[in-house]
């Protein structure tokens, strides 16, 4: 496991700036945290908002990205 993370830090460092496609989700959430951590604020976390979603879990992952201190793009489907 501390193989795969060093992996994708060393990944991550490489690309300077990322945008993570963040549901607010437990893979998406790890994602974006470690990605923050390795470039702090070269990276933005972009999550969608459609009549498929639950309002909630919009809402949940605006709040977890604010709380990240991590920019958020927003994107209506």
């Amino acid at each position: 496991m501390q193989e795969k993370l060093a992996r994708l830090r060393e990944n991550l460092s490489g690309m300077g700036r990322v945008l993570v496609a963040f549901s607010g989700g437990v893979d998406s959430s790890f994602v974006l945290r470690v990605a923050h951590d390795v470039l702090g604020q070269g990276v933005t976390a972009l999550t969608t908002r459609s009549p498929t979603a639950v309002e909630e879990d919009f809402d949940l992952a605006v709040r977890l990205a604010g709380e990240l201190g991590i920019q958020i793009g927003r994107a209506h489907v």
